[in-house]
């Protein structure tokens, strides 16, 4: 009878033991993943690039993320729709680039990005026939314990694509049984918000100059780098510039617009009443310290 009933007892405790271990070790609320996309900050020593992607991770409970190969392991992956990007250090501006420090591992590991590009193929962020083999560009891994870190991507091109997806790949498998899973998050582009009382512009613009007294309304550059004007009573907007540009600066009525074009060191000028585009012909100078005379 006894051993009946330390049999049952073992029976239960093992039972309960295995309950503890269902499941991930890491879920995907436990990881907090972001990313911002804005214009490139990179003109003076890397004037090809046009756009920066800033990719945020961190955690929402302190558990390892990485374990090693023989326990669970993740790695982060970007994809613009067509291919890879390559990730690197964080900084702002020329003089603040570094390093990745020893706690990032770079590169990919079959066991993660096959399961990333599988998850871009399904949610069409890359072409169904993009192959699953390893890529030349690479994934990240931070093995670290100081969250949040921040990891950049250059983007070389004058307009940026139409979403950016960031993947976090989780494997992990425990007593033959497959506990890996994939997060997608994508770039967070803001929107322009009109001042009170105006109508909420739903157009993917970045807040730039705000001139409610005028009547052609909320001037913003777009994420396809155009500057872009809305009407105070709400009707769609419509493009007023011909070029790409990476960034703007106002004059201080209003009128005036400053801008680099994407891909020159010249600065423009738009007049927002007429439309008119002209170069300045400014070589490295500063939109942000750019002031009509």
């Amino acid at each position: 009878m006894r051993l009946r009933v330390w049999g049952l007892l073992s029976l239960i405790s093992l039972t309960i033991g295995c309950g503890k271990v269902s499941g991930p070790t890491v879920t995907q609320d436990d990881i907090v993943l972001r990313a911002s996309l804005h214009p490139s900050d990179l003109s003076a020593c890397l004037p090809e690039v046009q756009w920066v992607l800033e990719v945020e991770l961190g955690r929402a409970r302190e558990v390892p993320l990485h374990a090693g190969e023989r326990a669970y392991m993740y790695e982060v992956n970007v994809f613009d729709g067509e291919r890879p990007l390559s990730p690197h250090a964080a900084g702002g501006g020329c003089d603040e680039r570094g390093q990745f420090g020893p706690q990032f591992s770079l590169g990919n590991d079959g066991r993660t990005y096959a399961p990333a590009v599988r998850a871009a193929h399904q949610s069409g962020d890359l072409p169904k026939d993009y192959p699953e083999t390893l890529s030349s560009a690479s994934g990240f891994t931070y093995l670290g314990d100081e969250f949040p870190v921040k990891v950049r991507y250059y983007l070389k091109e004058a307009l940026p694509p139409e979403k950016i997806a960031v993947i976090y790949s989780h494997y992990e498998k425990r007593r033959g049984r497959d506990y890996s899973w994939t997060k997608t998050v994508y770039d967070e582009r803001p929107l322009c918000q009109a001042p009170e009382g105006w109508n909420a512009v739903a157009s993917p613009l970045i807040p730039a100059a705000f001139d409610p007294d005028r009547p052609n309304g909320i001037l913003g550059l777009g994420t396809d780098g155009r500057i872009w004007r809305v009407q105070a009573n709400g009707e769609m907007p419509e493009p007023i510039s011909t070029g790409a540009y990476s960034s703007m600066s106002a004059s201080g009525d209003g009128r005036w617009m400053a801008g680099r074009r994407a891909g020159s060191m010249e600065l423009w000028l738009l007049d927002r009443a007429t439309g008119e585009e002209r170069s300045l012909g400014l070589e490295g100078q500063s939109v942000g310290d750019w002031r009509p005379r």
